[in-house]
């Protein structure tokens, strides 16, 4: 397998408000505007939703979870990008 390590290390998400009690916008280095799948986890690892989007324009919906600690991942073709949000 190709070693990503470096190159995700260096390309960096954030989760804007953190925390949050409602919506968040993701925001990062995305070296081009590119179709992404935007998945939400809990602390637990279960899959909370995931949908397809655009790296130009991710807002994840944090209303209707309950308050705690989430993983936002983001994958695109060549990467997995990964941020902690709190929901309160």
């Amino acid at each position: 397998f190709p070693d990503k390590t470096k190159d995700v290390i260096r390309h960096r998400i954030f989760a804007i408000p953190n925390p949050t009690n409602a919506t968040v916008d993701i925001k990062g280095d995305f070296t081009a505007q590119q179709s992404c799948l935007i998945r939400l986890y809990d602390i637990y690892g279960r899959l909370i939703f995931s949908e397809t989007g655009n790296t130009s324009d991710i807002t994840v919906d944090l209303a209707y979870v309950r308050s705690g600690l989430y993983v936002i991942e983001i994958k695109t073709k060549a990467y997995r990008y990964t941020c902690k949000v709190s929901k309160i």
